[in-house]
């Protein structure tokens, strides 16, 4: 499994429309795979082995060339067929995409249940050549549960005049984006907004989204999209934010599961990797122009669940999940896409406190680091990066061998990751962190060489961060979370294919 930093890990290719990235990718053809079974009888040996439910409807679908006829449609009758979810239970789901915010359309079924919902996603990517969406080179994502994978496939027009379609089994290109930045080959899917008010989703009903019918791009509403965002069929992003929820769930409860097995440097440093580096990126915005935004945008969900898990505490930061900016003035855009970190890390990080491979103290001395900067600090990730750096050139004295699983050995990643020149970032008090608000210019040497003026017991922490929380409805807050939005999305677009056009947004540097 390959290694790469978050800032030096440009996905490898992008998939076609890939989250609500479009670039295609190099070798492909047309911006579509080559590589697709010549008969059934070779669709079938590619598909060994596999339980998922695309595998399920491929295996009644495909006839002797290996193909399948009826579209999108039939092949999601055939994925409800498996999944035992019948079309009275389907809902299909529309974003504007990074593609000129073309929209683009993300199906499934049995919506009520979150997670019986996240066992398949059928995604219809905008096609230029019709203004419309692509309703023939569309692709479905299907969770394995004996592999514990999502299995990813991609639908090839062929050439004969009967539009029968070919299937590409597991594209690789498609992992770049749905990997993020550390190039996993494990595809989880991407909703840039999973929180209130989804700016470019389409929220209705039950919330108008403040800029998806004002950047909906004329033209753009052909017959598949008509036929995907029918009454009966459009939902509202507030509906797939749970879905999303739990096929995340899926994927960082089988990432952590590797926790019990034999020790692996690769494996555990993946597992370690989330908790310093933001592989993936989330978007949160203003609730219109009201001043009331999602916290995460302030304060990292990881920290606050560090806090929540260590005792009872005074500051409704820990338990609030909304905060107040100064509101906007007459003429004022709201503050729209701000880069957050990733749900995918922070439910990985979520699953390495809760099943005991760190403790809510060693996350929460991590996250103290920088924390004014829930996403894209050089500080946190850099000690990852470091430590990578030494172990890939035989530095350290970790043995893999020495070590009985992956959550032995990433507890000693995390204690060799966790220091600066051989001196650990640790404190001798059980409730004192070493914390740094902004590390900007911060030469990381001086904490180790004078640890006293960054220690901090949980209190004094906390009040601070009450603090700067309070400040933001203040006075300059406003423009403050302004420029911090702009050096997120500077960051966020040269690091991550899928981050979305951001509305009035300036050159970066």
């Amino acid at each position: 499994m390959g290694r790469t930093g978050w800032m030096g890990a440009m996905a490898m290719g992008a998939c076609l429309a890939c989250g609500e990235s479009s670039a295609p990718p190099e070798g492909q053809c047309g911006g579509r795979p080559c590589d697709v079974p010549a008969d059934r009888d070779e669709l079938l040996q590619q598909l060994e082995g596999f339980t998922d439910p695309m595998a399920v409807a491929l295996a009644q679908l495909a006839d002797e060339d290996a193909q399948i006829q009826g579209g999108w449609e039939a092949v999601l009758s055939a994925l409800g067929d498996a999944t035992g979810c019948s079309d009275a239970e389907e809902s299909a789901f529309v974003v504007l995409s990074n593609q000129s915010l073309r929209p683009k359309g993300i199906l499934t079924r049995c919506v009520d249940d979150p997670v019986r919902a996240s066992e398949f996603f059928l995604i219809l990517e905008p096609d230029e050549a019709d203004d419309d969406l692509d309703g023939e080179g569309f692709r479905v994502a299907a969770w394995d549960e004996d592999a514990a994978a999502y299995r990813r496939y991609q639908m090839v027009p062929t050439d004969d005049a009967d539009d029968r379609l070919s299937v590409s089994v597991e594209p690789q290109f498609c992992v770049g984006c749905h990997g993020g930045t550390a190039s996993r080959e494990q595809w989880a899917p991407i909703m840039n907004e999973m929180t209130e008010p989804w700016a470019q989703w389409n929220a209705e009903p039950g919330f108008a989204s403040f800029a998806f019918d004002e950047a909906f791009p004329e033209g753009t509403r052909g017959p598949v999209f008509e036929q995907v965002a029918s009454g009966d069929r459009l939902d509202s992003a507030s509906n797939l934010e749970p879905i999303i929820r739990a096929a995340l769930s899926r994927v960082s409860t089988a990432r952590v599961d590797a926790r019990d097995e034999a020790a692996d440097l690769d494996v555990a440093l993946d597992l370690l990797r989330p908790v310093f580096c933001d592989e993936t990126v989330n978007f949160v915005s203003e609730i219109h122009d009201s001043g009331e935004i999602n916290l995460d945008a302030i304060i990292d969900p990881g920290l606050r669940d560090a806090y929540a898990s260590l005792g009872s505490w005074p500051w409704s930061w820990v338990t609030d999940i909304n905060a107040r900016v100064v509101p906007a003035q007459e003429g004022e855009a709201a503050l729209a896409l701000l880069a957050v970190r990733g749900h995918a890390v922070v439910a990985a990080e979520a699953s390495l406190r809760s099943r005991g491979v760190l403790t809510p103290e060693q996350l929460l001395a991590v996250r103290a680091l920088d924390w004014t900067h829930p996403f894209a600090s050089s500080l946190r990730c850099g000690l990852f990066e470091d430590a990578q750096a030494r172990i890939d050139a035989g530095q350290t004295a970790i043995d893999p061998d020495a070590f009985t699983d992956n959550q032995a050995l990433v507890a000693a990643l995390y204690d060799e990751t966790m220091q600066i020149d051989g001196t650990p970032l640790v404190t001798e008090g059980q409730d004192t962190v070493l914390a740094v608000a902004n590390a900007d210019g911060l030469d990381r040497s001086a904490l180790v060489d004078d640890p006293a003026s960054f220690e901090l017991d949980l209190s004094t922490l906390g009040e601070q961060i009450a603090e700067h929380v309070s400040s933001l409805a203040m006075g300059p807050g406003r423009a403050a979370l302004l420029a911090e939005r702009n050096r997120r999305g500077c960051v966020a677009k040269a690091a991550y294919p899928v981050t979305p056009i951001i509305p009035d947004f300036p050159e970066c540097a």
